[in-house]
């Protein structure tokens, strides 16, 4: 269960450039540039945890105790044995194929529509048609029970929050060469819920697109510029240079605090769950 917001995510390229145009007068000049943009936003998104990656599940067919992780892996979040439940296979075909079956269809409560009298041919079913063309194989899984990590350096692949860390399983993955997840048993299938690192077309990672979020990113990225500017300047100009580093440091420093609330924002479930657990540690003391 996600305790906490997902965010859509953008790309950071407009950010750059609205960077670059602010500060366009030291990037003409030649003595900054944008290389370091990426590894930078980088470690913005590494301090603020796994809020800013993307969550996304995958069912890995583990053959000959090895499976291939997808290309934009970062860390497990959880990883269960999975069994087949149901498989449906449609074989290809130059004839379509048709399916029908009967829907069954329910009034809200006890109440009926107000926009009729008597309901007496309210339809109970609906009929509904599914085509399929070419071939299709759809399977459904059902998770059975957590794998446990194989090893103490295991846990540096699995985000904090990770489930599998306490799970007592005899059946254990890790992580080989970064790509390849590695199990004790030969063949089955594992349900990874793992986070997301994603890229645009230019190869930049994508980040939150929240307000609270993208600003400290801005002013990180400012902050280290003022910094590069500072290295660089004379002894005439080092005191304006400084004042503006240290503007720029304390801009950074109330960002990083607003981000960091931002993506800590509890989901209204997280909330109900939270009141629950104080009220029943509350209910011995409570009179009565």
């Amino acid at each position: 269960m996600l305790y906490y917001y997902k965010y859509d995510f953008i790309s950071p390229e407009s950010l750059y450039a609205e960077i670059k145009e602010e500060l366009s007068s030291y990037f003409e000049s030649g003595a900054i540039d944008d290389m370091m943009f990426p590894l930078w936003t980088e470690k913005c998104l590494k301090k603020l945890g796994k809020t800013s990656y993307t969550p996304k599940e995958v069912v890995l067919n583990i053959d000959n105790s090895m499976a291939i992780l997808p290309d934009d892996f970062h860390k497990v979040r959880e990883a269960w044995v999975c069994n087949p439940l149901e498989k449906e296979v449609f074989l290809p075909s130059t004839a379509v194929t048709y399916k029908q079956c009967k829907q069954k269809a329910t009034l809200l409560g006890d109440d009926k529509p107000d926009r009729c009298k008597t309901c007496d041919d309210y339809p109970k079913s609906v009929e509904v048609t599914y085509k399929y063309e070419g071939d299709t194989s759809v399977t459904y899984f059902g998770a059975s029970y957590l794998l446990s990590p194989g090893t103490i350096s295991t846990k540096k692949h699995c985000t904090s929050n990770c489930a599998n860390i306490y799970s007592t399983s005899l059946d254990t993955f890790d992580i080989h060469g970064g790509n390849r997840f590695v199990t004790n048993f030969r063949n089955g299938n594992v349900l990874l819920i793992y986070y997301a690192k994603e890229y645009d077309k230019e190869g930049y990672q994508l980040v939150p697109d929240d307000y609270d979020i993208l600003h400290y990113i801005e002013s990180y990225i400012k902050w280290k510029l003022r910094e590069r500017l500072l290295d660089q300047t004379t002894d005439e100009s080092f005191r304006i240079a400084q004042y503006k580093a240290e503007k720029a440091e304390r801009e950074k420093n109330f960002s990083w605090i607003s981000a960091r609330t931002s993506s800590m924002r509890e989901t209204i479930k997280r909330k109900q769950l939270e009141k629950s657990r104080q009220h029943r540690a509350n209910w011995p003391y409570e009179i009565r």
